[in-house]
């Protein structure tokens, strides 16, 4: 009997080709995802960076070989003194931090007595004594007259400070131990020798040889300290010869060139050498002497050359960043190699082969070489990153250098020397045009200096200068424009308020048809004077063009009450997102936000007419009629004040003289329209879908009534810097970040600085609306420290920016040192976990399918049973 129906034959068990399938798809599940996995485990948090420097250094002294207490293995260092504070010693071997120290004062001076490293900082008066091995302080001392100079006694024991009139020896404990009369024993240029305390020491600073000139070097040459070894005196001479580097060891008393090498340092990124220090060690065999030269460049940088190599180099100008802006990585890997040494986007192909690497080395199977690939294969390459996590820093600093950082662990991805290109002081820079797309990258910096500003265009991928004029004005104001164009250009006005003119900044004279400047309203803020006045910028009857300038029209001045000075002002970012006009209350009523971008906060300080009390007094000022909207006096207040200025709401910090605290107000504006705030958000709703839409547009010509909801809170930390977070839409609960004085940053949520809290018992919409009830004082949890354990030394300066992920948002801070930091204030709502087990979902969902055919298989069976029955 033939029976129709389906065919069934005996099951299979899964064979090789099978389970390399289910290999190969496991594998490639692994690899795609391996972009969202942390590279930094050794650091406190998974999504970011912390980057200790020391700065630029002036002063350097080579230590005595000593025993690491770790390792118990020889340890050779340098101590260096810079210009931001910092003492430190480094490795000779790699330029590691050994351990460094923020100084109150700038460090000036140091000497090396024994197991000791001496300083003196607050200009002269303050003498400390480091264990150079551990970084402990073992003593400090006060001086009564200016220490000009530290000497060290012939047998190396005591150390004795240098006055104007006498010299102070002290023991290891930091007594005084005697004081001699110098006065008129020194003479400029020549060093003469005291006896003090039992020993004698050498009072006087040498004239550097000026072997320069005598041995051939061109202009810019650095020449060292004089240096004695084996009762030879040596100086080191570094400089430029046919654009290479050339280090030469002279004898002093021969006049002998005892070494010369050349090293591979390019004068047109490194600059001109600006220091260098000189040490020597016997060879071995005893033959001859050997060399190490510690130089400073002028772009900052620090490095250890000897024998014609250069053993470490550091990026010190990282610890003066006075600028950055962040862009994307080109899309396609053909034109970040374009660029100029960008790795390009790893392909499928290179991931399977990172986790090929990987088992191996997991099975330790992996040679060396294979290890090194490895660990060159988990570096996050320098592609174009669809969330917006993966891009480049761009840090200018004072030395006019430009690096370009990558956000994934903070290295130099490139840098460019830029100061040929600008004056003195660095006014702004932000990013001209961008179409990772299509084109790199363009990125524009004002410069200033005297009577002239100078206007660079940059390639944001390369550094390369694309344009570079002078600006025929020395002014530090600069005003954004309204981004347009099929690039989106953002133009910029160059304002000289003394001239009463501006000067449209724009790369082509064709881009100035897309700027949009016929209602563009500025405003300056006279600190001193205590006066606000608001100008409008009108294009002449000739036209626009780069160069010619805009007349300013005085339209209003605000003069604030006398003795009152401006300590502090903040506008609203002209371009912010708001994601919603609209507040919705507990009892489903609503409130409409006062968001007019034309809006000024001013904190002035100054003293009470009538009872002569210190007098903190707030004003928010409409910068284009000059009308008086708001004002406040905070009593028995003063500054320093921050302040940080966010679509309706202004957060400010000042100090309280009464609590002898900081305290920080917070103030929200909204439209006082009873009719409009009263409707629910139903009705609002009813409003938007059957009539037809209004306009919301906010005009200064058209004001309506202000409704200010305030708040004071006490702040436990002290406050040296603010800004708050920005998200790409604006959805994402905002939070304000503060610089402490222990240079750490703390987050704190706006819900906390809300001026609704309630401060009786909260009633049901308050608690539907979610509000806190109110505490004066803010509390304040480890967790919220966005740095962690880790302290920004130096702390200056904290910048933020939105990723295209609504929920994630990064954060740079730098000082001396920079912290990278990527954060989510209302938690990854967008977007999974970074620990989220993509391996396990894989794995469910294969056995799922695994299930389901093995169910089909018992139903097809079970079936055929019964129609055979």
């Amino acid at each position: 009997m033939r029976v129709s129906g389906p065919r069934f034959g005996r099951r299979r068990p899964l064979g090789l080709s099978f389970a390399a399938a289910l290999f190969f798809l496991l594998a490639w599940c692994e690899i795609s995802t391996s972009g969202v996995l942390s590279i930094a485990v050794d650091e406190a948090g998974k999504n970011d960076w912390h980057r200790e420097h020391v700065g630029l250094v002036h002063g350097a002294q080579f230590l005595p070989a000593y025993a690491d207490p770790a390792t118990n293995a020889t340890m050779r260092s340098v101590a260096v003194l810079t210009e931001q504070a910092v003492v430190a010693v480094l490795n000779q071997r790699t330029g590691a931090i050994v351990w460094r120290k923020q100084l109150d004062g700038a460090a000036e001076v140091s000497a090396v007595a024994q197991s000791q490293l001496v300083t003196v900082s607050e200009a002269g008066k303050r003498v400390q004594s480091w264990d150079f091995r551990t970084g402990a302080m073992v003593w400090e001392a006060r001086s009564e007259g200016t220490v000009g100079d530290l000497v060290t006694s012939e047998d190396g024991k005591l150390v004795g400070a240098v006055t104007d009139n006498e010299l102070v020896v002290y023991d290891r404990a930091g007594e005084v131990q005697e004081a001699v009369a110098i006065a008129g024993k020194a003479k400029k240029g020549k060093t003469v020798s005291v006896e003090a305390a039992g020993t004698t020491f050498s009072v006087g600073r040498g004239s550097r040889a000026d072997l320069a000139s005598e041995f051939g070097f061109a202009n810019g040459a650095a020449t060292s300290a004089t240096y004695r070894l084996d009762g030879s005196d040596y100086a080191a001479v570094v400089g430029y010869v046919d654009a290479k580097l050339v280090a030469m060891v002279v004898d002093l008393g021969t006049r002998a060139i005892v070494e010369s090498q050349e090293y591979a340092l390019d004068a047109s990124e490194r600059g001109t050498p600006r220091e260098v220090f000189l040490t020597g060690y016997a060879k071995k065999g005893g033959s001859s002497a050997g060399f190490r030269l510690l130089l400073v460049s002028s772009d900052e940088s620090l490095c250890l050359v000897q024998q014609g190599e250069v053993v470490w180099l550091r990026e010190e100008a990282l610890a003066s960043i006075t600028k950055t802006v962040v862009v994307d990585f080109p899309v396609s890997s053909e034109k970040v190699e374009a660029g100029g040494g960008l790795s390009g986007q790893a392909t499928a192909q290179d991931r399977l082969g990172a986790l090929v690497l990987g088992l191996k080395a997991s099975l330790n199977f992996a040679t060396r070489e294979e290890v090194e690939l490895l660990a060159k294969k988990k570096v996050e390459p320098a592609h174009f990153d669809p969330n917006g996590f993966n891009r480049q820093v761009l840090a200018l600093t004072s030395s006019g250098k430009l690096f370009a950082l990558h956000t994934s662990d903070g290295r130099v991805v490139w840098s460019k020397g830029l100061a040929g290109e600008l004056r003195g002081d660095h006014v702004a820079m932000w990013v001209y045009s961008q179409d990772a797309a299509h084109g790199s990258p363009k990125i524009a910096i004002v410069s200033s200096g005297g009577s002239k500003a100078n206007f660079v265009i940059v390639d944001g991928w390369t550094g390369a200068v694309l344009a570079a004029r002078e600006v025929g004005t020395g002014s530090s104001h600069l005003v954004s424009l309204q981004p347009s164009g099929p690039s989106a250009l953002q133009g910029a006005l160059l304002v000289d308020f003394e001239a009463s003119q501006a000067l449209a900044l724009a790369e082509r004279p064709e881009d100035l048809s897309h700027f949009d400047l016929g209602s563009t309203f500025v405003y300056s803020v006279d600190d001193q004077g205590g006066a606000v006045s608001g100008y409008r910028a009108s294009v002449p009857a000739s036209g626009l063009s780069i160069g010619s300038p805009l007349p300013l029209t005085n339209l209003w001045t605000t003069n604030l009450a006398p003795g009152q000075t401006i300590v502090a002002s903040a506008a609203p970012n002209f371009f912010q997102k708001v994601y919603s006009r609209t507040r919705v209350l507990g009892d489903r009523s609503a409130l409409y936000k006062y968001t007019n971008p034309n809006t000024l906060f001013v904190a002035a300080e100054g003293k009470d007419s009538e009872s002569g009390e210190k007098k903190l007094f707030s004003y928010l000022v409409d910068t284009v009629t000059g009308r008086m909207l708001y004002s406040i006096a905070h009593r028995d207040a003063s500054g320093p004040c921050h302040v940080v200025f966010k679509e309706n709401w202004v957060v400010y910090k000042y100090r309280s003289e009464r609590g002898n605290r900081d305290e920080v107000s917070v103030l929200e504006l909204y439209e006082d329209e009873p009719t409009k705030n009263q409707n629910s958000i139903s009705a609002h709703l009813y409003d938007l879908v059957t009539k037809a839409n209004q306009s919301s547009e906010v005009s200064s010509y058209s004001p309506t009534a202000i409704r200010v909801l305030g708040q004071s809170y006490v702040l436990s930390l002290p406050v040296k810097a603010m800004t708050v977070t920005s998200s790409a839409l604006g959805i994402t609960a905002n939070q304000v970040l503060v610089a402490t004085l222990s240079d750490q940053i703390y987050a704190i949520d706006k819900k906390l600085l809300d001026p609704r809290r309630p401060t009786q018992k909260p009633t049901n919409a308050d608690k539907e609306e979610g509000l806190i009830p109110y505490n004066e004082f803010l509390p304040i949890a480890p967790q919220k420290f966005v740095t962690y354990t880790h302290q920004v030394a130096g702390l200056r300066e904290i910048n933020c920016w939105p990723t295209r992920r609504e929920s994630s948002v990064v954060v740079l801070a730098h000082g001396t040192d920079v912290f990278y930091a990527r954060m989510m204030p209302s938690k990854s709502f967008d977007m999974l976990e970074d620990d989220f087990s993509y391996s396990l979902l894989v794995t469910t969902i294969f056995g799922l399918l695994v299930a389901t055919f093995v169910v089909y298989s018992m139903v097809q069976k079970d079936n055929l049973k019964r129609n055979w029955v």
